[in-house]
């Protein structure tokens, strides 16, 4: 039984070892490749900086509610194009009817009124005449004609007060009428709308803003700006402003410059003017370029880069010739050229075009 367990000890020993040796040989063996390599070296480029913002238009409306009632009627919505005219929200306001029916009523009274009192100063017009004759030849006393006399004065008066009050109502009936007109809310210009802020139902009150329209012949981006390139830029400045969506670059003149910087994210804003050009929309992202002088980068093309995840990698060169898979950390892209902030150093080696033969540990041909 003891040399059955030492002969099954042995082979096990043996097959081992042979397994061990033929890892070893595996290890050393490194596979063999050729690809096209890239020396890594420094050159002066403009160094530029970019940010985005939305394109929006220069003069937006506030379009805000001038009376107080409930909005019952819709009629665009955010996005929506209209034009200079088109009934876009109706209010209903009992109260605004309300005051209408009243002062209509009482314009109808005191025109009412007014027909009595211009009767009785006719009469008390034709009594006084008549009492005026009689007192000129003595027939009365002054006494009975000064009392025809008061009396068409206080009727004459009456006519005049019932004329006044006519005026005021009639100037009210107006007022309100103009507060009526208010219930319907017209587009004062043709744009988009980019907010809407009531819906079927809201109780408004004047002063409350119901939407915003955007003409879309004067259009503008706005960007937030690193206060650190605050010295760099200044009024009247053409800069580059590319959409990605129309994949077009635009010239971009600056028009504003907001001289406050923003305590939190440490920005402030800046405005620029693009020309009028049917391509370009409300809403639209673009990017705008800056440029700070030159400075000296290291840019290395796109296939060369391997992206795992969000992570990006190169293969380096060692001095064996085998490959290393190394972290990289990116910057600014320019058509197909990356630049690299760290990772790489001057004067190394890496691989130029990435291919499925290319693998860490890989030795190049010589």
């Amino acid at each position: 039984m003891k040399k059955v367990l030492l002969i099954i000890t042995i082979l096990f020993a043996l097959i081992t070892g042979c397994s061990k040796k033929g890892e070893e040989k595996k290890e050393i063996l490194s596979p063999k490749i050729s690809a096209p390599l890239l020396t890594i070296e420094k050159k002066k480029t403009t160094d530029v900086y970019e940010v985005s913002g939305n394109i929006v238009s220069k003069n937006p409306v506030n379009i805000v509610s001038k009376t107080m009632g409930t909005v019952v009627s819709v009629n665009a919505f955010e996005g929506d194009r209209v034009s200079k005219g088109k009934l876009i929200i109706q209010i209903d306001s009992p109260e605004v009817t309300a005051m209408l029916n009243r002062t209509q009523a009482s314009i109808e009274e005191a025109q009412k009124a007014l027909m009595i009192a211009k009767a009785n100063e006719k009469l008390a017009f034709n009594t006084f005449k008549r009492y005026e004759n009689l007192y000129k030849e003595q027939a009365i006393s002054q006494q009975e004609f000064e009392i025809k006399e008061t009396a068409y004065l206080v009727a004459k008066s009456e006519v005049e007060r019932l004329e006044n009050v006519i005026k005021q109502a009639e100037a009210e009936r107006e007022r309100v009428k103009g507060m009526q007109s208010y219930l319907f809310v017209y587009a004062p210009l043709s744009g988009v709308i980019t907010k809407k802020y009531v819906n079927p139902g809201t109780n408004v009150l004047p002063g409350m803003q119901l939407l915003t329209i955007e003409p879309e012949n004067d259009l503008r981006v706005e960007v937030d700006v690193d206060e650190k390139v605050y010295g760099f830029i200044k009024q009247g400045m053409i800069l580059s402003v590319y959409v990605e969506t129309l994949g077009r670059e635009f010239k971009g003149v600056v028009s504003e410059i907001v001289p406050a910087i923003d305590p939190q994210s440490r920005t402030f804003r800046v405005k620029l003017d693009l020309p009028k050009d049917k391509s370009l929309a409300i809403g639209l992202y673009a990017n705008v370029k800056i440029g700070l002088g030159t400075k000296e980068s290291i840019f290395i093309p796109k296939t060369a880069i391997y992206t795992k995840g969000q992570l990006d990698y190169v293969y380096v060169v060692g001095k064996d010739n085998k490959l290393s898979l190394r972290l990289v950390r990116t910057g600014s892209k320019h058509d197909n050229m990356v630049e690299i902030l760290s990772g790489l150093n001057e004067g190394e080696r890496i691989v130029k075009v990435i291919t499925e033969s290319v693998q860490e540990g890989a030795e190049l041909q010589q």
